[in-house]
């Protein structure tokens, strides 16, 4: 009985791995500027024209690259890349290769890359995958990030945005901003420090 149950599961999925089997993947995702240098996004955030990324996927055990291809991102900061062939033994992930901002040219380390899932084993019978928004970090923060990122930073809200809070006089670090009994005042990135 568990024989004809294999062998009728195998006939009924074969042809959906056949049909699938040379159809290649379609990656798509987003580039955007945090222009609060918050790390994540904001309804400040503005997507990017014309931002290079890549598909890189490399061999699970030696960590040699087996396949790479290029995107460009249009009008909205979307890329759609295809991807040939199944990579099921290997580590895929989509990067940020560069921006043509002057002013938002740094990738944000927690945002430069994404990883995707490129093979049909898993039991997606979907070709479209998307991978998750990449982001580059504007050089200063706009003028009115401090106002947003105080309704950000609300008492209700600071567990979802899972803020680090400082033992010392009740002061939340988030992103470039200190905030205390909700005053606010820009911090450049690297001078923040936990106390």
């Amino acid at each position: 009985m568990a024989r004809l149950f294999l062998l009728v599961a195998l006939v009924a999925l074969l042809p959906v791995e056949l049909v699938n089997a040379g159809d290649p993947f379609h990656i798509r995702g987003r580039v955007y500027c945090d222009t609060c240098r918050c790390g994540f996004e904001t309804s400040a955030t503005t997507y990017i024209q014309g931002a290079r990324v890549r598909i890189e996927c490399k061999d699970r055990n030696s960590l040699n690259l087996k396949y790479s291809v290029d995107g460009e991102t249009d009008s909205t900061g979307t890329y759609n890349i295809h991807v040939d062939g199944d990579h099921q033994d290997q580590i895929c992930y989509v990067k940020l290769i560069s921006s043509p901002l002057a002013d938002c040219k740094t990738a944000d380390p927690g945002r430069a890359r994404s990883q995707v899932i490129l093979t049909r084993s898993n039991g997606a019978v979907s070709n479209l995958h998307f991978a998750n928004a990449l982001g580059f970090l504007k050089n200063r923060p706009l003028a009115f990030c401090p106002e947003l990122l105080k309704k950000l930073v609300s008492l209700k809200r600071r567990r979802a945005l899972r803020l680090v809070t400082s033992e010392q006089n009740g002061v939340v670090d988030c992103c470039d901003v200190k905030v205390r009994l909700g005053e606010v005042r820009l911090s450049p990135l690297n001078l923040l420090q936990k106390k």
